[in-house]
């Protein structure tokens, strides 16, 4: 994939820490931020438990475990412990040669305090990657605010009482060519070769049923063709609880042989499983501002491919569809007659192609990483 742009270059070599707890495989978002910064900056990411393998070789990571984060609350408080003893230590030992902390989790309570403590002269940043409330304090703390879109950044720039407004990042994916190789196959490759006349509708992400809108995408599938099929490729973390309703509700609507749920991929490999979709969906219900004023990867990663879409008829997305017709599509997520019709629409072939121009449109004009990222590292350099 070509970038149009060179990475910025205000200044060479600049120390860059990424710290966290968990495991940054599950946000998309910081992976690129790490990987583009590493073009011309030294990058640290340090965590309990990650994989080199999502970034570049240029930047430095420091795991603790080969074991992924543990699932039994002792265990992972163990981990959690270990993993603040072994951060503060290093944080005393290197904080004069920090020149920005960049937070994506606030996942070390006393980071603050340890910076001042060891002499940090450095600047932090807080990525905020949700419009969450109880967030709102940890960006009082830093030097620099980051969230994904100009809504979200307005809300939080008054909500929160910042001194000013958040830099805009939108989560537009940075894909080095040395991460991804579009020769290796997906789970639906497969499902492709065996449905050879199906249409995909992939969704992708969190599986919840009280956030996300699943069931009337279920119910919507069902009146469909049986040539249309749905795959889910859930987020990192699902619960087996959640999936087993899923199987439940499939098998009741007699749609269990139209819906693959295919395992998850860490970004960016993710990206060569929703190049086979036809169609993308992702419905949110409308119960917070955070929902409604949702930034999702998969607005840029699907027209990044040229793949309609079908998003919840909330401002922002209802805007965008105005200017790129059938290329971004919204409905009433709750509405299972109004997710049929929109996907009965896309089935079309004159209205499909329309909006394969259409999303490419949107993303030729909207989705350059590098120029978007550029922007606000700019302002963030200049401020120092």
């Amino acid at each position: 994939m070509k970038n149009s742009f060179e990475p910025l270059n205000l200044k060479k070599l600049t120390n860059i820490l990424f710290p966290s707890v968990r495991d940054l495989a599950v946000l998309p978002p910081a992976v690129n931020a790490i990987n583009y910064l590493s073009n011309s900056n030294d990058v640290t990411v340090f965590s309990y438990f990650g994989n080199k393998t999502q970034f570049t070789t240029r930047t430095n990571s420091l795991f603790l475990s080969k074991s992924p984060y543990p699932k039994s609350f002792f265990r992972r408080v163990s981990a959690k412990i270990y993993t603040w003893i072994v951060f503060y230590s290093y944080l005393i030992k290197n904080a004069k040669k920090i020149d920005f902390v960049w937070l994506v989790v606030w996942d070390f309570p006393l980071i603050m305090p340890v910076l001042k403590m060891a002499g940090f002269k450095g600047k932090t940043i807080f990525q905020m990657n949700e419009l969450n409330f109880k967030q709102f304090r940890f960006g009082k703390k830093v030097d620099h605010v980051i969230i994904p879109d100009e809504n979200r950044a307005w809300i939080t720039y008054f909500l929160a009482g910042l001194k000013e407004k958040p830099n805009v990042l939108p989560n537009i994916p940075y894909v080095p060519k040395s991460l991804l190789d579009i020769n290796k196959r997906t789970e639906l490759h497969s499902i492709k070769e065996a449905l050879p006349n199906s249409k995909i509708i992939l969704y992708q992400g969190t599986i919840d049923y009280q956030r996300r809108c699943l069931k009337e995408i279920f119910m919507a599938i069902s009146n469909l063709p049986p040539e249309v099929i749905l795959v889910i490729m859930p987020g990192n973390y699902s619960d087996e609880k959640i999936l087993n309703q899923i199987k439940t509700d499939l098998i009741a609507l007699n749609i269990e042989e139209r819906v693959f749920i295919i395992k998850s991929v860490r970004a960016p490999e993710h990206l060569l499983s929703v190049n086979q979709a036809d169609i993308g969906i992702g419905l949110y219900r409308p119960i917070s501002l955070n929902q409604v004023y949702a930034a999702p990867n998969r607005l840029y990663e699907f027209t990044m491919f040229g793949i309609p879409q079908i998003l919840p008829h909330f401002p922002h997305f209802k805007m965008l569809e105005s200017k790129y017709k059938f290329g971004i599509n919204t409905v009433d997520p709750e509405s299972v007659i109004e997710i049929t019709n929109s996907i009965r629409l896309l089935l079309n072939e004159e209205n499909h192609k329309e909006g394969k121009e259409n999303a490419l449109k949107f993303f030729k004009h909207e989705g350059s990483f590098e120029e978007k990222f550029d922007h606000a590292w700019k302002k963030i350099i200049k401020a120092i």
